[in-house]
């Protein structure tokens, strides 16, 4: 009984990081404030958040591990940072569930890549999800329906920056693979001050405050984004990670994409087109079948 309770609690805890996560794209949007600058503070306060966890769990972290491991784990921290950049533009440029639905490709490449970092074998039926995601991307995107139409692509700025930030998170998966000797906490700790470190001084360097308007409602959204949407939602995940098998976390881990394209068409008025819906589907199929063929 004690051990389906604790698996009841781990699936609830990954259940809320992912509607947390799903709800990500309104919050910036309705902030609209420059990307670099909403992603300089999340990084800040999910490093800020994480070291408080780290001292109330009394978790005490393998700094020799750490630095041993360090190239790995800053160099996946840049790529957060720079990976929230570019969705925060995705959002920005196109809507948010055709942002969304390129940036979920990350696990796709991972799986294109594997085979030349960890000498995984591409089978017949990861090769079939690959071309199934990439149809599906051209659907999402409003390609397929440009050539039926023989009318022009529009503004593809968004789809381009949501595919390089899925790029780079498949990156950072990548990259965490090679460190399995470091703590889920003080891995995530590294990452976000290497992240804050890099981005922040972009941020500030590129951004104009002149427009910018400091007053509650402004400060709430950049709470919630820094501590509901980082640093709470990364607790959540990682905790209940550790008490369920890797296939089931995959498979609620759907509760993102989707509950973000629900999310946005109601509060945004931002809804699929049959086509984007089907070519979302498949992505989402695609990736799926990804995980249950590993």
């Amino acid at each position: 009984m004690k051990t389906d309770q604790s698996t009841n609690t781990a699936r609830i805890k990954i259940v809320l990081a992912m509607l947390i996560w799903g709800s990500l794209g309104i919050f910036a949007v309705k902030l609209g404030w420059p990307p670099p600058l909403v992603a300089s503070i999340r990084a800040i306060t999910g490093a800020v958040f994480a070291a408080a966890l780290i001292r109330n769990a009394g978790i005490k972290p393998d700094w020799q591990e750490i630095r041993c491991r360090l190239p790995y784990l800053a160099t996946a921290g840049v790529f957060i940072g720079t990976n929230w950049i570019l969705l925060f533009y995705g959002y920005m440029y196109t809507t948010v569930p055709i942002a969304t639905l390129c940036y979920y490709m990350a696990p796709v490449y991972v799986m294109v890549f594997s085979p030349l970092l960890f000498k995984e074998r591409l089978s017949p039926v990861k090769i079939f999800c690959v071309l199934m995601a990439l149809c599906g991307t051209g659907l999402v995107s409003g390609i397929y329906e440009s050539i039926v139409s023989g009318s022009s692509i529009g503004d593809m700025k968004g789809v381009y920056y949501s595919l390089v930030s899925g790029m780079l998170y498949a990156s950072v998966m990548l990259l965490n693979k090679k460190v399995t000797t470091v703590a889920a906490q003080p891995k995530t700790f590294v990452q976000m001050v290497a992240g804050a470190l890099t981005i922040t001084p972009f941020a500030l360097m590129t951004t104009d405050f002149t427009p910018l308007v400091f007053d509650i409602h402004s400060i709430s959204l950049l709470l919630i984004l820094g501590l509901f949407h980082t640093g709470i939602a990364f607790h959540l995940f990682f905790s209940g990670v550790e008490g369920l098998p890797a296939q089931t976390t995959a498979l609620l881990s759907y509760i993102d994409p989707v509950s973000a394209i629900a999310l946005a068409a109601v509060f945004l008025g931002q809804p699929l087109t049959v086509t984007q819906a089907i070519g979302g589907c498949m992505i989402l199929g695609a990736t799926m079948i990804c995980e249950f063929f590993q």
